[in-house]
């Protein structure tokens, strides 16, 4: 839907209404209402990820996709962090007219939501194509150098087709594993503040101990995309982040799986810069339906809610609150995980450097195709050109002779005259 739509008028309006349902929580009286509400909220936010996503990649090329989505990812980090500050200071300082703090979290974060998507109707572009504040020359440069790669950015409606070519491709299949992975592999960081909850810290100083983590993980968040641009790799920072990962969780399990506290708040914070995998994966889905506008866009949503559903009933039987602080079965899925995941990167990796099985478009070509046909395009204009300018220069150098020899021609006449 999202192609359709302007992101202008989409994005803020999706934020405005998650905002004000996570305000309304504050007035719950139940625990159903709050259960209703809950599912509510998660309907406002799913298309908000999927569609910036979707929105950045009909900007940027492969060489600046990467900082712009975790410079995107940065900012829930860091959301994480204040999340943290305002429950610390909630629940030390405010005591907003008797009411439990929890109720001044919700309305807090949700009105503050609703104050930041207003600005986001006059603020954000849509696309090249249809951008009302950009020059037309500039439309055609943006359309241009993304069409120089091999994406397609067009509207070009929907059909079977489409559903079609994302099933039949292996690349859905292999992502398919990949992101609920991803969003599997931070959990220990996700229960930090159960671990230490249960290790003798109270649950205040254990929020605020949750600030520096998110804080570090914002810085280098945009760092490790920057380099994923630089290198023009999204493969071996996948494969390398997920086998760094792996070594992480398996020193969790020194001391029967219950590490001391420094291994434990070293481990936390090394892990903290995985977090930016996920936006370059994601980047990596993006380029890889590139050659498709509403595959790519309807890829995007499928993988992303599939990578957050997973997660979240699997949790429940894998990092159970009953075996906090140690986890020893949490961990080890997760090691497995891990294992499984770098397998996978591996094989997209290897398919990818040999072309093979790459998605198409509906006239049956890939990115690759697409991108030596426009550059060849491109160059038969600039040969058309240069001979148009030849061609007017030649029309000029004989203007100058004509010129010059006119002059002379007349000389002999005027001699004769006199």
């Amino acid at each position: 839907m999202i192609p359709r739509l302007r992101p202008s008028i989409f994005l803020p309006t999706i934020m405005i209404l998650w905002g004000l349902i996570a305000a309304g929580m504050a007035l719950c009286q139940k625990m159903e209402d709050l259960f209703y509400l809950r599912a509510a909220l998660g309907v406002a936010e799913a298309g908000y990820y999927p569609a910036v996503v979707y929105l950045l990649g009909t900007w940027y090329t492969k060489s600046e996709l990467g900082l712009r989505l975790t410079v995107f990812a940065l900012g829930s980090q860091f959301g994480s962090a204040m999340s943290g500050t305002i429950s610390a200071i909630l629940a030390t300082s405010i005591k907003p007219g008797g009411y439990p703090a929890w109720r001044a979290l919700f309305a807090a974060e949700g009105l503050v939501s609703v104050a930041v998507a207003i600005p986001g109707f006059w603020l954000l572009p849509d696309y090249p194509t249809n951008t009302k504040w950009l020059p037309e020359d500039e439309k055609k440069i943006a359309v241009d150098r993304l069409e120089a790669q091999g994406n397609q950015i067009k509207y070009n409606g929907y059909s079977w087709a489409i559903i079609k070519n994302i099933l039949i491709s292996p690349y859905f299949y292999l992502f398919l594993f990949v992101f609920p992975i991803l969003n599997f592999m931070p959990s220990i960081i996700s229960n930090f503040i159960l671990a230490l909850n249960n290790s003798g810290w109270d649950k205040t100083t254990a929020s605020w101990m949750t600030v520096p983590v998110y804080l570090f993980a914002s810085l280098t968040l945009p760092i490790l995309g920057y380099s994923s641009d630089r290198f023009n790799d999204r493969f071996y920072h996948s494969l390398i982040g997920a086998l760094f990962s792996m070594v992480m969780y398996c020193l969790l399990l020194i001391n029967n799986a219950n590490p001391p506290a420094w291994l434990l708040f070293t481990v936390v914070y090394l892990l903290a810069p995985t977090n930016s995998l996920y936006p370059i994966v994601m980047g990596w889905a993006n380029e890889t339906w590139r050659v498709d506008n509403q595959t790519r866009a309807l890829a995007i949503a499928l993988l992303n809610a599939f990578a957050n559903i997973v997660p979240n009933f699997l949790s429940r039987y894998i990092w159970l609150a009953g075996d906090a602080p140690v986890w020893l079965w949490g961990k080890s899925v997760t090691i497995g995980g891990m294992a499984f995941l770098a397998t996978v990167i591996f094989t997209m990796g290897m398919l990818q450097r040999y072309g093979l099985l790459m998605p198409v478009d509906r006239d049956g070509k890939t990115a690759l195709q697409l991108e030596k046909e426009h550059n060849s395009a491109e160059l038969a204009g600039g040969i058309e050109v240069s001979t148009e300018i030849k061609e007017k220069v030649a029309d000029e150098k004989t203007a100058l002779k004509v010129e010059e020899i006119a002059p002379a021609a007349a000389e002999p006449e005027k001699k004769e005259t006199a």
